[in-house]
């Protein structure tokens, strides 16, 4: 099973790939504009970080929910911008965290949403 994360941050992309392979998941790090071309047949989860500049994010959620409708999308961001996560609950999310939240928990979403619970 495999996994997409959307991000930016290189901070991120280091904790994520160790929590990855601790959950014996494989994860491709990507940019928004590169995240329709990094799913496949094998992706069950992509998570978003919110802070990560994506042109048209509703559009995207469409384009990922059309390409993979079995894919769980999860969207994180800083628990301060408030508006942003409930604009991503609104989106078509499927779970929404905070950014705290999704790191301390990643290797735990990893192995449930990537195997497909």
């Amino acid at each position: 099973m495999s996994a997409v994360l959307v991000t930016t941050d290189l901070m991120a992309t280091s904790t994520a790939d160790g929590a990855a392979r601790a959950a014996g998941v494989e994860l491709q790090t990507v940019r928004p504009a590169d995240v329709l071309a990094a799913i496949d047949e094998s992706t069950r989860l992509v998570a978003f970080d919110l802070t990560a500049k994506a042109a048209d994010l509703p559009a995207l959620v469409r384009s990922l929910r059309e390409a993979a409708p079995r894919v769980t999308l999860l969207a994180y961001g800083p628990h301060v911008h408030e508006a942003k996560l409930e604009q991503a609950r609104q989106g078509g999310f499927d779970v929404v965290l905070s950014r705290g939240a999704f790191h301390r928990q990643m290797g735990e979403l990893l192995a449930r949403y990537a195997a497909g619970d």
